[in-house]
């Protein structure tokens, strides 16, 4: 969420089962899609497919929305500045700032005791030199990636995550 094309902030993320569950859900969905597709958008059905195969020669974003304009299927990358456009218009009464989540997580984990350097590390906050991942890197991954997986998956249950399903 904050990386550069340098991947200065690349980290690797615990995910609590809930949003496991849900990434899958979302791969059912994106196959049962692709039947629909073919006909009416061929190379988005390719792209889809490649991504759901791990080609790295996919040019479908991570994050995506379709959109029909003059009869035809369009892949829209969905951009923080798309997402808040899309809020403006279809939510009105969410006035939050498009952080927000940074702000819950950080004031969450630091109030549920999490330590800090495992919340730096989770919202990626760095200096150059100091990269957890860098190659004279000290921060133990294993402790702070099972601290921090802990201490999400309460996140998650506490605030009643629910996987929803797709087309299927």
């Amino acid at each position: 969420d904050k990386d550069d094309a340098a991947s200065f902030s690349t980290r690797v993320l615990p995910l609590p089962d809930v949003v496991v569950s849900q990434l899958l859900r979302l791969r059912e969905h994106l196959q049962a899609m692709i039947p629909s597709l073919v006909l009416r958008a061929p190379l988005i059905a390719t792209q889809i497919s490649g991504a759901l195969r791990g080609d790295s020669a996919s040019t479908l974003p991570i994050t995506f929305q379709l959109v029909e304009r003059s009869g035809k299927v369009e892949v829209h990358a969905v951009s923080g500045s798309l997402m808040s456009k899309l809020v403006a218009e279809h939510a009105r009464s969410f006035t939050l700032p498009g952080n927000a989540n940074r702000h819950f997580l950080r004031s969450t984990l630091v109030d549920k005791g999490c330590p800090a350097i495992a919340v730096d590390y989770l919202l990626g906050h760095w200096r150059r030199g100091g990269e957890p991942l860098g190659r004279f890197a000290t921060l133990d991954l294993d402790h702070y990636f099972g601290v921090l997986r802990e201490h999400l998956q309460a996140i998650a249950l506490e605030a009643g995550w629910r996987a929803l399903p797709g087309l299927n």
